[in-house]
Protein backbone atom coordinates (compact mmCIF):
# COMPACT_ATOMS: atom_id res chain seq x y z
CA UNK A 1 0.00 0.00 0.00
CA UNK A 2 2.94 2.48 0.94
CA UNK A 3 4.81 1.54 -1.86
CA UNK A 4 1.70 2.29 -4.26
CA UNK A 5 1.29 5.23 -2.12
CA UNK A 6 4.86 6.63 -3.52
CA UNK A 7 4.36 5.22 -7.20
CA UNK A 8 0.94 7.67 -7.59
CA UNK A 9 2.92 10.70 -6.40
CA UNK A 10 5.92 10.22 -8.74
CA UNK A 11 3.14 8.76 -11.45
CA UNK A 12 4.90 5.56 -12.28
CA UNK A 13 2.03 3.42 -10.81
CA UNK A 14 0.51 1.17 -13.38
CA UNK A 15 -2.84 0.06 -14.19
CA UNK A 16 -2.43 -3.52 -11.98
CA UNK A 17 -0.88 -1.92 -9.31
CA UNK A 18 -4.08 0.89 -9.72
CA UNK A 19 -6.55 -1.85 -9.12
CA UNK A 20 -4.74 -3.42 -6.56
CA UNK A 21 -4.57 -0.28 -4.85
CA UNK A 22 -8.94 0.18 -5.75
CA UNK A 23 -8.82 -3.10 -3.77
CA UNK A 24 -7.25 -1.73 -0.59
CA UNK A 25 -9.19 1.03 -0.50
CA UNK A 26 -12.15 -0.84 -0.87
CA UNK A 27 -11.82 -2.64 1.68
CA UNK A 28 -10.74 0.28 4.39
CA UNK A 29 -13.42 1.86 6.48
CA UNK A 30 -13.04 6.14 5.77
CA UNK A 31 -11.26 6.53 8.99
CA UNK A 32 -8.16 4.07 8.25
CA UNK A 33 -8.03 6.10 4.83
CA UNK A 34 -7.27 9.19 6.73
CA UNK A 35 -5.05 7.52 9.25
CA UNK A 36 -3.02 5.99 6.27
CA UNK A 37 -2.37 9.56 4.49
CA UNK A 38 -2.73 11.44 7.40
CA UNK A 39 -0.23 9.26 9.50
CA UNK A 40 2.24 11.39 11.47
CA UNK A 41 6.01 10.98 10.09
CA UNK A 42 4.82 9.64 6.92
CA UNK A 43 6.99 11.72 4.51
CA UNK A 44 4.07 11.20 2.01
CA UNK A 45 1.27 13.98 1.47
CA UNK A 46 -1.89 13.89 -0.53
CA UNK A 47 -3.32 16.74 -1.29
CA UNK A 48 -7.35 17.09 -2.45
CA UNK A 49 -5.95 17.19 -5.79
CA UNK A 50 -4.02 14.58 -5.45
CA UNK A 51 -7.30 12.53 -4.17
CA UNK A 52 -9.26 13.69 -7.29
CA UNK A 53 -6.95 12.20 -9.60
CA UNK A 54 -6.69 9.37 -7.70
CA UNK A 55 -10.47 8.91 -8.11
CA UNK A 56 -10.82 10.24 -11.27
CA UNK A 57 -8.19 7.18 -12.50
CA UNK A 58 -10.50 4.67 -10.52
CA UNK A 59 -14.38 5.58 -12.19
CA UNK A 60 -12.03 5.77 -15.59
CA UNK A 61 -10.74 2.21 -14.64
CA UNK A 62 -14.39 1.44 -13.30
CA UNK A 63 -16.56 2.57 -16.32
CA UNK A 64 -13.85 1.09 -18.90
CA UNK A 65 -14.24 -2.38 -17.24
CA UNK A 66 -18.21 -1.50 -17.37
CA UNK A 67 -17.92 -0.87 -21.30
CA UNK A 68 -16.00 -3.56 -21.66
CA UNK A 69 -18.64 -5.85 -20.06
CA UNK A 70 -21.45 -4.72 -21.88
CA UNK A 71 -19.65 -5.22 -25.16
CA UNK A 72 -18.72 -8.99 -23.79
CA UNK A 73 -22.35 -9.48 -23.09
CA UNK A 74 -23.87 -8.09 -26.34
CA UNK A 75 -21.44 -10.37 -28.37
CA UNK A 76 -22.51 -13.44 -26.30
CA UNK A 77 -26.14 -12.79 -26.87
CA UNK A 78 -24.87 -12.36 -30.93
CA UNK A 79 -23.34 -15.35 -30.89
CA UNK A 80 -26.38 -16.99 -29.05
CA UNK A 81 -28.67 -15.97 -31.66
CA UNK A 82 -26.12 -16.37 -34.41
CA UNK A 83 -23.45 -19.29 -33.65
CA UNK A 84 -26.31 -21.94 -34.08
CA UNK A 85 -27.78 -20.82 -37.56
CA UNK A 86 -24.09 -20.82 -38.50
CA UNK A 87 -23.64 -24.11 -37.15
CA UNK A 88 -26.46 -25.84 -39.17
CA UNK A 89 -25.31 -23.58 -42.43
CA UNK A 90 -22.22 -25.13 -42.45
CA UNK A 91 -22.73 -28.54 -41.41
CA UNK A 92 -25.10 -28.60 -43.73
CA UNK A 93 -23.22 -27.68 -46.30
CA UNK A 94 -20.21 -29.72 -45.80
CA UNK A 95 -22.69 -33.10 -45.40
CA UNK A 96 -24.36 -32.38 -48.70
CA UNK A 97 -20.83 -32.65 -49.80
CA UNK A 98 -19.52 -35.40 -47.48
CA UNK A 99 -22.61 -37.20 -45.69
CA UNK A 100 -20.11 -40.18 -45.69
CA UNK A 101 -18.21 -39.03 -43.02
CA UNK A 102 -20.77 -37.31 -40.86
CA UNK A 103 -21.33 -38.05 -36.96
CA UNK A 104 -24.19 -40.46 -36.73
CA UNK A 105 -25.79 -38.13 -33.78
CA UNK A 106 -26.12 -34.93 -36.25
CA UNK A 107 -27.77 -37.30 -39.11
CA UNK A 108 -30.34 -38.47 -36.60
CA UNK A 109 -30.98 -34.90 -35.68
CA UNK A 110 -33.75 -32.52 -37.45
CA UNK A 111 -34.22 -28.91 -39.03
CA UNK A 112 -36.68 -27.32 -38.96
CA UNK A 113 -37.98 -23.92 -40.19
CA UNK A 114 -41.16 -22.13 -39.36
CA UNK A 115 -43.58 -19.63 -39.27
CA UNK A 116 -46.82 -18.37 -37.45
CA UNK A 117 -49.77 -16.94 -38.13
CA UNK A 118 -48.97 -14.06 -39.99
CA UNK A 119 -45.08 -14.45 -40.70
CA UNK A 120 -43.38 -15.61 -43.99
CA UNK A 121 -39.57 -16.56 -44.09
CA UNK A 122 -37.28 -17.28 -46.70
CA UNK A 123 -34.41 -20.11 -46.15
CA UNK A 124 -32.23 -21.12 -48.44
CA UNK A 125 -31.20 -25.28 -48.64
CA UNK A 126 -27.71 -26.92 -48.50
CA UNK A 127 -28.09 -27.57 -52.58
CA UNK A 128 -28.88 -23.90 -53.50
CA UNK A 129 -32.57 -24.44 -53.34
CA UNK A 130 -35.05 -21.46 -52.13
CA UNK A 131 -38.10 -21.96 -50.48
CA UNK A 132 -40.33 -18.96 -49.53
CA UNK A 133 -42.70 -19.86 -46.31
CA UNK A 134 -46.03 -18.83 -46.35
CA UNK A 135 -47.81 -17.98 -42.67
CA UNK A 136 -48.17 -20.74 -40.59
CA UNK A 137 -46.09 -23.19 -42.47
CA UNK A 138 -43.27 -25.90 -41.71
CA UNK A 139 -40.38 -26.96 -43.33
CA UNK A 140 -38.36 -29.68 -41.77
CA UNK A 141 -35.46 -32.33 -43.19
CA UNK A 142 -32.53 -34.13 -41.62
CA UNK A 143 -29.22 -34.98 -42.53
CA UNK A 144 -29.70 -38.54 -43.35
CA UNK A 145 -32.47 -37.40 -45.60
CA UNK A 146 -30.96 -34.43 -47.33
CA UNK A 147 -26.89 -35.02 -48.43
CA UNK A 148 -25.47 -35.66 -52.29
CA UNK A 149 -27.56 -39.43 -52.31
CA UNK A 150 -30.76 -38.26 -52.02
CA UNK A 151 -33.24 -34.81 -51.59
CA UNK A 152 -35.98 -35.18 -49.04
CA UNK A 153 -38.40 -33.06 -47.08
CA UNK A 154 -41.28 -32.47 -45.58
CA UNK A 155 -43.71 -29.49 -45.68
CA UNK A 156 -46.86 -28.61 -44.84
CA UNK A 157 -49.00 -25.08 -45.58
CA UNK A 158 -47.64 -22.38 -47.75
CA UNK A 159 -44.71 -22.12 -49.78
CA UNK A 160 -43.02 -20.80 -53.10
CA UNK A 161 -39.77 -23.37 -54.27
CA UNK A 162 -36.87 -22.57 -56.79
CA UNK A 163 -35.51 -25.90 -56.41
CA UNK A 164 -32.02 -26.36 -57.78
CA UNK A 165 -31.43 -29.04 -60.59
CA UNK A 166 -29.63 -32.02 -59.75
CA UNK A 167 -30.55 -34.39 -63.05
CA UNK A 168 -28.72 -37.40 -60.89
CA UNK A 169 -30.36 -36.61 -57.01
CA UNK A 170 -33.90 -35.82 -57.58
CA UNK A 171 -35.35 -33.79 -55.04
CA UNK A 172 -39.12 -35.48 -53.52
CA UNK A 173 -41.40 -33.59 -50.99
CA UNK A 174 -43.29 -34.64 -48.39
CA UNK A 175 -46.94 -33.02 -48.26
CA UNK A 176 -49.79 -34.22 -46.43
CA UNK A 177 -51.03 -37.20 -48.01
CA UNK A 178 -49.28 -36.78 -51.53
CA UNK A 179 -45.41 -36.90 -52.45
CA UNK A 180 -43.80 -34.10 -55.25
CA UNK A 181 -41.05 -35.33 -57.38
CA UNK A 182 -38.67 -32.49 -58.75
CA UNK A 183 -35.58 -32.06 -60.70
CA UNK A 184 -35.13 -28.17 -61.05
CA UNK A 185 -38.32 -26.82 -61.04
CA UNK A 186 -40.48 -23.30 -59.59
CA UNK A 187 -43.80 -24.02 -58.28
CA UNK A 188 -46.15 -23.00 -55.28
CA UNK A 189 -48.24 -25.34 -52.85
CA UNK A 190 -51.12 -24.55 -50.45
CA UNK A 191 -52.18 -27.53 -48.35
CA UNK A 192 -53.33 -26.99 -44.42
CA UNK A 193 -54.60 -29.88 -42.76
CA UNK A 194 -58.12 -28.42 -41.86
CA UNK A 195 -58.75 -27.87 -45.90
CA UNK A 196 -60.89 -30.10 -48.15
CA UNK A 197 -58.22 -29.61 -50.75
CA UNK A 198 -54.62 -29.13 -51.38
CA UNK A 199 -53.41 -26.62 -54.13
CA UNK A 200 -49.93 -27.06 -56.63
CA UNK A 201 -49.31 -24.42 -59.35
CA UNK A 202 -46.37 -25.42 -61.81
CA UNK A 203 -44.63 -22.25 -63.05
CA UNK A 204 -41.43 -24.05 -64.79
CA UNK A 205 -39.72 -27.30 -64.67
CA UNK A 206 -41.95 -30.63 -64.66
CA UNK A 207 -43.30 -32.47 -61.46
CA UNK A 208 -44.64 -35.44 -60.42
CA UNK A 209 -47.53 -36.13 -58.02
CA UNK A 210 -48.03 -39.24 -56.39
CA UNK A 211 -50.93 -39.81 -53.95
CA UNK A 212 -50.30 -42.13 -51.00
CA UNK A 213 -54.47 -42.75 -50.98
CA UNK A 214 -54.78 -43.77 -54.32
CA UNK A 215 -51.12 -44.49 -55.25
CA UNK A 216 -51.90 -43.02 -58.49
CA UNK A 217 -48.81 -40.51 -60.80
CA UNK A 218 -49.90 -37.74 -62.50
CA UNK A 219 -46.85 -35.79 -64.50
CA UNK A 220 -47.56 -32.11 -64.66
CA UNK A 221 -46.77 -29.22 -67.20
CA UNK A 222 -45.98 -25.62 -66.79
CA UNK A 223 -49.01 -23.71 -66.51
CA UNK A 224 -51.18 -26.39 -64.72
CA UNK A 225 -52.42 -26.32 -61.59
CA UNK A 226 -53.16 -29.63 -59.44
CA UNK A 227 -56.48 -29.77 -56.89
CA UNK A 228 -55.62 -32.72 -54.56
CA UNK A 229 -58.73 -33.34 -52.43
CA UNK A 230 -57.00 -34.20 -49.04
CA UNK A 231 -59.79 -37.01 -48.28
CA UNK A 232 -59.83 -39.02 -51.06
CA UNK A 233 -56.46 -38.45 -53.11
CA UNK A 234 -58.02 -37.60 -56.03
CA UNK A 235 -56.29 -35.38 -58.16
CA UNK A 236 -57.49 -33.26 -60.85
CA UNK A 237 -55.03 -30.94 -63.41
CA UNK A 238 -56.28 -27.97 -65.06
CA UNK A 239 -54.69 -25.07 -67.18
CA UNK A 240 -54.37 -22.34 -64.83
CA UNK A 241 -52.53 -18.67 -64.70
CA UNK A 242 -50.04 -16.95 -62.52
CA UNK A 243 -52.78 -15.91 -60.18
CA UNK A 244 -51.74 -19.14 -57.96
CA UNK A 245 -48.33 -18.10 -57.81
CA UNK A 246 -47.41 -17.84 -53.75
CA UNK A 247 -45.86 -14.28 -53.50
CA UNK A 248 -46.94 -12.97 -56.81
CA UNK A 249 -50.49 -11.84 -56.64
CA UNK A 250 -50.72 -10.63 -52.72
CA UNK A 251 -54.68 -11.91 -52.92
CA UNK A 252 -56.70 -14.72 -51.13
CA UNK A 253 -58.82 -16.48 -53.76
CA UNK A 254 -61.93 -17.96 -52.49
CA UNK A 255 -64.77 -19.78 -53.80
CA UNK A 256 -67.96 -20.63 -52.39
CA UNK A 257 -65.95 -20.28 -48.56
CA UNK A 258 -67.87 -19.76 -45.85
CA UNK A 259 -67.54 -16.91 -43.24
CA UNK A 260 -65.92 -19.48 -40.58
CA UNK A 261 -63.47 -20.79 -43.02
CA UNK A 262 -62.22 -16.78 -44.50
CA UNK A 263 -62.10 -16.11 -40.49
CA UNK A 264 -59.41 -19.31 -40.27
CA UNK A 265 -57.51 -17.57 -43.04
CA UNK A 266 -57.45 -13.99 -41.41
CA UNK A 267 -56.08 -15.43 -38.41
CA UNK A 268 -53.35 -17.66 -40.57
CA UNK A 269 -52.72 -14.32 -43.10
CA UNK A 270 -52.67 -11.33 -40.66
CA UNK A 271 -53.10 -13.02 -37.37
CA UNK A 272 -56.30 -11.62 -36.12
CA UNK A 273 -59.14 -13.33 -34.31
CA UNK A 274 -62.62 -12.29 -35.70
CA UNK A 275 -65.80 -13.51 -33.94
CA UNK A 276 -68.72 -14.43 -35.18
CA UNK A 277 -72.03 -13.59 -34.12
CA UNK A 278 -74.08 -16.91 -34.65
CA UNK A 279 -73.96 -19.62 -37.02
CA UNK A 280 -76.04 -17.98 -39.87
CA UNK A 281 -73.27 -15.55 -40.63
CA UNK A 282 -70.49 -18.12 -40.27
CA UNK A 283 -72.30 -19.97 -42.69
CA UNK A 284 -72.30 -17.46 -45.48
CA UNK A 285 -70.77 -18.02 -48.34
CA UNK A 286 -68.26 -15.55 -50.35
CA UNK A 287 -66.45 -16.12 -53.97
CA UNK A 288 -63.95 -13.61 -54.52
CA UNK A 289 -60.76 -12.33 -53.63
CA UNK A 290 -59.13 -10.74 -50.50
CA UNK A 291 -55.43 -8.91 -50.16
CA UNK A 292 -53.36 -10.35 -47.94
CA UNK A 293 -51.15 -7.20 -47.09
CA UNK A 294 -53.64 -4.94 -46.80
CA UNK A 295 -56.16 -5.59 -43.28
CA UNK A 296 -58.20 -2.49 -43.91
CA UNK A 297 -58.91 -3.48 -47.53
CA UNK A 298 -60.00 -6.99 -46.81
CA UNK A 299 -61.64 -6.32 -43.68
CA UNK A 300 -64.21 -3.53 -45.50
CA UNK A 301 -63.72 -6.13 -49.27
CA UNK A 302 -65.19 -9.18 -46.81
CA UNK A 303 -67.52 -6.63 -44.63
CA UNK A 304 -69.44 -5.05 -47.91
CA UNK A 305 -69.87 -8.70 -49.69
CA UNK A 306 -71.23 -10.57 -46.87
CA UNK A 307 -73.07 -7.22 -45.57
CA UNK A 308 -71.82 -7.40 -42.14
CA UNK A 309 -70.07 -4.95 -39.97
CA UNK A 310 -66.69 -5.77 -38.94
CA UNK A 311 -65.37 -3.74 -36.01
CA UNK A 312 -61.41 -3.80 -33.97
CA UNK A 313 -62.04 -4.58 -30.56
CA UNK A 314 -58.32 -4.78 -28.78
CA UNK A 315 -55.40 -5.34 -31.10
CA UNK A 316 -55.74 -8.68 -33.27
CA UNK A 317 -58.91 -9.30 -32.30
CA UNK A 318 -61.93 -8.30 -34.23
CA UNK A 319 -66.22 -8.98 -33.63
CA UNK A 320 -68.39 -8.96 -36.85
CA UNK A 321 -72.31 -7.63 -35.99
Amino acid sequence: MKRNKHRHTDETIDMSDLMELKKSVDGMTDADIYDLIARPGDPIEFSQGDVNRLQDRINDEINSERKARRVRRVATMCAAILLPLVVVATLAGYLWQSPAEAPDGFYAGEICIETDNGESSVTMLPDGSEIKLGPKSKLSYSMSSFNNDMRHINYTGEGFFEIARHEDIPFTINVNKFEIEVLGTTFAVKSRDYKEYSEIYLREGSIQLMSYLTKRQYLMEPGQLAIINNETGGIDIMAASDEYMLGNQPVLMFKSATMRDIATELLTYYGIDLQLSDGEVASRRFTGSIPTDDLDQALYVLGTAMQVRIEKVSPGHYVQK
